[in-house]
């Protein structure tokens, strides 16, 4: 049995057994919690690490178990034995209803996964049991005795096969190529509104969950024009699900485009996917408080006035493309190779990282300089051979949205991933981030896994850091790798054949990259100008 140390955990006092049975006792310390904006004694309740973070009494029932939590981290209280211990795979099995004569897999990851894709039998036979006893099941004859007609049909939005009916990508495709011949004027509305345009416009990069939300919005209510877009979840009386129109329509739609968009969906953004009406008085937080406004006072004045919804969208996608265009910045080609030297290039390199940018998006730098080294290396080292570089993803997305192991990812010729390596910008290495790495290793099962950073390792973790290292290894076969983010780079540009050719790719991933802002853009063309003028 696996058993937690009293300092690694704290038991509430006087825990209530709560009406689905569960009886919450306690939480682990050393997961991270949020702690801005959470009322006083319930940060042990953290969306972060929700399950994994909590203790559950014995002498009540247990919660589903998730199939997210690959590494079985679940942890019970014993009252007669005053201890915490993990579930045993068998005890989590059977708390989903699998009989005890169950074959289960060989690796503990793929168990949970199986264990938290099922069913929970003896739950459901719980409710059946309740819906016979109560008498829950109304026959025909009752339904018709009611003043409601329960067989009325209510509209679908269904992409029927051989019907001529316009879905989301469709109207989005339309509405972007007619704002090309659009006068990008403030004649057609308001001054107050055309400047609330603008602002989504110039922020649909920074804020890319509001301006998605945002197209969301309007193209469906060109599609469903009754429609109170106000009302985005089916929750809400009389709303609809805009995350799922997102999702399926807008944000690849977008993509196709070009434009700026989230790696699934903006509702994904956790100030946006609060269960209110995007009315004038919105509860949700969005940090910019010139594009919240902006963005509820257009759908505001949409609701209003639904027969210029088209024209508003028009607007909007047309600001968008200039400011989106406005971002497409030239890099500089060098023509003179000999000055490139691996000194020189790692100098231009730090020079491009740390500069003061004043603004978001640089923590991306590294992680391109990083993919393309890697680039080289998969084509030219033997050890390599055979093996494929993921494409590079997106920075603003977590690892558990992109379902991604690190900032870069190799697999070998089976699909099996080999190496993940996670970049780390101005952020000291502490135990948290090899705890993080553990639990996708667990999932992911890589080789290898680089924690690159541009800051030291946290002193007073140190000891830890290598210890957790060194279990890593012992118990699951991976080696974790720390180090400094310009001395890898300067150790794999000994390795690659030609530093110009490292260069050229670089300057090629910066100036396609749309995550990456203008300033970002410019100040490499300055750098790569300084070399050539000396």
């Amino acid at each position: 049995m696996e058993y937690l140390n009293e300092q690694e955990y704290t038991l509430i006092k006087n825990p209530k057994k709560q009406p689905s049975g569960l009886i919450f006792i306690g939480y682990r310390n050393n997961k991270t919690t949020w702690r801005k904006g959470v009322r006083a004694n319930t940060e042990h309740l953290s969306r972060v690490h929700h399950q994994p973070n909590r203790i559950y009494s014995v002498e009540g029932v247990h919660p589903t178990i998730p199939s997210q939590e690959t590494s079985g981290r679940f942890f019970i209280y014993l009252p007669k034995e005053n201890k915490v211990r993990k579930l045993t795979i068998q005890e989590c099995y059977r708390i989903m209803g699998f009989p005890d004569s169950f074959k289960i897999h060989d690796s503990p990851t793929e168990c949970y996964k199986q264990i938290g894709n099922s069913v929970c039998v003896p739950m459901v036979y719980q409710l059946a049991v309740q819906i016979e006893e109560q008498d829950l099941i109304i026959s025909k004859e009752k339904i018709c005795n009611r003043d409601i007609n329960f067989y009325q049909l209510k509209p679908l939005q269904l992409q029927i096969l051989e019907l001529n009916t316009m879905n989301h990508k469709q109207k989005l495709l339309e509405i972007y190529h007619a704002s090309s011949d659009l006068e990008q004027t403030n004649s057609q509305v308001s001054e107050e509104l055309f400047k609330d345009i603008k602002i989504i416009a110039q922020n649909c990069s920074r804020q890319k969950g509001v301006y998605t939300v945002l197209i969301t919005r309007l193209i469906h209510k060109m599609i469903e024009p009754s429609q109170d877009i106000r009302y985005h979840q089916t929750s809400m009386p009389k709303g609809f699900s805009g995350r799922t129109i997102d999702t399926q329509y807008i944000t690849p739609t977008l993509k196709e485009l070009g434009l700026p968009a989230m790696a699934e969906s903006g509702w994904l953004t956790r100030s946006l996917e609060q269960p209110y009406p995007y009315t004038l008085n919105y509860n949700g937080k969005i940090n910019n408080k010139d594009v919240k406004k902006a963005f509820l006072s257009i759908i505001d004045f949409v609701e209003n006035h639904p027969e210029k919804t088209e024209l508003i969208t028009k607007l909007l996608l047309a600001q968008i493309k200039q400011t989106t265009q406005a971002n497409q910045i030239t890099i500089t080609k060098l023509a003179d190779s000999e000055k490139l030297n691996i000194i020189t290039v790692v100098h231009c390199l730090e020079a491009h990282f740390n500069h003061n940018y004043k603004t978001f998006g640089g923590s991306k730098l590294p992680v391109i300089a990083l993919y393309a080294i890697y680039q080289r290396l998969t084509q030219e080292l033997e050890r390599y051979k055979g093996c494929i570089l993921k494409d590079l993803g997106s920075h603003t997305a977590s690892d558990r949205t992109s379902k991604t192991a690190g900032d870069i990812e190799i697999f070998d010729k089976n699909k099996k991933l080999i190496e993940a390596i996670e970049i780390k910008q101005g952020k000291p290495i502490n135990l948290q981030m090899i705890l993080n790495a553990k639990d996708k290793i667990l999932k992911h099962s890589p080789r290898r896994y680089y924690i690159l950073s541009s800051a030291d390792i946290l002193q007073e973790d140190q000891a830890k850091i290598q210890s957790e290292i060194e279990s890593i290894a012992n118990n699951h076969g991976c080696q974790v790798i720390i180090n400094g983010i310009i001395p890898t780079l300067k150790y794999y540009l000994r390795l690659i054949t030609s530093v110009e050719k490292f260069v050229e790719d670089y300057s090629n991933f910066v100036e396609q990259d749309k995550e990456l802002q203008t300033i970002h853009k410019i100040e490499w063309n300055n750098i790569l100008n300084t070399l050539i003028s000396q």
